[in-house]
């Protein structure tokens, strides 16, 4: 049989991983992920161990009695069969063996798809792939218990060494030998990033990418006060508790490319600023003032009896140029928006996006434009656009996913409520969603 063709989707990338394949401890930190304590650790196992002996009292109460009888031989192999407590101490014996089997199965599963168990989720504890920071599978959590059980074939000393081998680990991230034999680690949910949280772990994974980002030429600010722009740089934490952009109005180091929109202060002296613009650029220049006429020389009483001189002629007034016509105010260039779905919209005024756009945004006669998102990645009012002499000025509405700029191979969020401006051929990344600039 002849191949007609081959889809070759090649390896996943997987972010935070060292040139020699090993995960990078200092990637996880930057998206917020902690270890867990190792005293909440020990309270989880105590509490797992709790709910196992719990499970274990109908044996213990209704089986238990009797094989101990058995085995003191205080009763014969016959006598145990026939004794009267038999039958009941075989039931509970089945309820735990039964008990014993669905809390293994569920703490199993629980561990191996979403990362913990009774005991961990009691005490904000989770367990992730130290790699990929993502669930860490069923069979490795399986594998991960069997070396649990190994340990146990030393009594007590097993168990000891290993508990005490977290301070062994050379990355400093408390990982016992079993948990870096079957490649997981326990983290701090409390405190820290929720790794199974997909909208924040999707956030926190693009300000990461954001802030190792090239350096890029930068994008022009809207602002026209003098002096250096206000910068911010994808380092502060927000009240989601993922790394998200500096607050507008907080000093970074590093300009970055996007600068905020700072409040300008009122002068008096200065003119009035439209767009970049002096005002009296954009209005009718006054008309000329007309030349004024010759004062007529003063007038002198004649001698008496003597003839009146001629009066001189008066020159005629000099024509009065017509005044200059105002010039048009220069109309905002039209722009066109490409969707990622392939669909184009043109920017003739402002506009509203998101699922469902309400209010004007800041911008006087916006027109919403509402996108269909399943995924709900994209707020209800996520992202205004207008058309400006030099570019398109976008700001982000105080959406929950948040609004970046891509210009080549850097990529730039935008901070809630500022302007920036944006350049044809530049693409708006709003939730998972793009838009991109051209000129229409």
């Amino acid at each position: 049989m002849t191949t007609i063709w081959e889809l070759d989707e090649g390896e996943r990338e997987i972010e935070g991983i060292r040139a020699d394949g090993t995960p990078d401890p200092a990637y996880a930190a930057a998206l917020g992920i902690l270890p867990a304590p190792y005293g909440r650790r020990a309270l989880a196992v105590a509490i797992d161990l709790a709910i196992y002996a719990l499970v274990q009292l109908p044996y213990a109460l209704g089986t238990l009695p009797l094989v101990l009888l058995f085995l003191r031989a205080e009763v014969s192999a016959y006598g145990f069969l026939t004794h009267p407590q038999f039958l009941l101490a075989m039931i509970m014996a089945g309820v735990t063996a039964v008990l014993t089997l669905a809390l293994a199965v569920v703490q199993l599963v629980l561990h191996g798809r979403r990362g913990f168990t009774i005991g961990k989720a009691s005490v904000g504890v989770r367990t992730v792939h130290v790699a990929t920071l993502e669930r860490p599978g069923f069979w490795r959590i399986v594998w991960r218990c069997v070396l649990v059980g190994a340990a146990g074939l030393v009594p007590v000393a097993g168990y000891v060494v290993m508990f005490l081998s977290v301070m062994w680990d050379p990355e400093r991230r408390g990982r016992a030998w079993h948990d870096r034999a079957s490649s997981v680690w326990l983290i701090d949910v409390r405190h820290g990033l929720q790794p199974y949280d997909d909208k924040r772990m999707r956030i926190a994974r693009k300000m990461v990418r954001v802030e190792a980002a090239p350096e890029a030429p930068e994008l022009p600010s809207l602002a026209t006060h003098s002096g250096a722009p206000e910068a911010y740089r994808p380092a502060g934490r927000v009240s989601a508790g993922v790394l998200g952009v500096a607050r507008a109005g907080r000093g970074a180091e590093g300009a970055v490319g996007l600068a905020a929109r700072p409040p300008r202060q009122a002068d008096p002296q200065a003119p009035a600023i439209v767009l970049g613009m002096p005002a009296d650029l954009t209005s009718a220049p006054p008309a000329a003032p007309a030349p004024r006429a010759p004062e007529p020389a003063p007038r002198v009483d004649p001698a008496p009896h003597a003839e009146p001189a001629p009066r001189p002629a008066e020159p005629a007034p000099a024509a009065r140029p017509d005044p200059l016509p105002a010039d048009p105010a220069p109309a905002a260039p039209a722009f066109r928006l490409v969707l990622d779905t392939g669909g184009a919209l043109a920017l003739a005024g402002p506009i509203l996006v998101g699922r469902d756009p309400q209010g004007d945004g800041g911008f006087a006669g916006a027109r919403p434009v509402a996108i269909p998102d399943d995924t709900r990645s994209i707020s209800k009012t996520h992202v205004a656009l207008a058309p400006r002499a030099d570019g398109v000025e976008i700001r982000d509405l105080g959406s929950t996913n948040g609004t970046s700029i891509r210009r080549g191979e850097a990529e730039r969020p935008v901070p809630a409520g500022t302007s920036v401006l944006v350049q044809p051929g530049d693409v708006v990344a709003f939730g998972d969603r793009t838009i991109r600039i051209e000129r229409a």
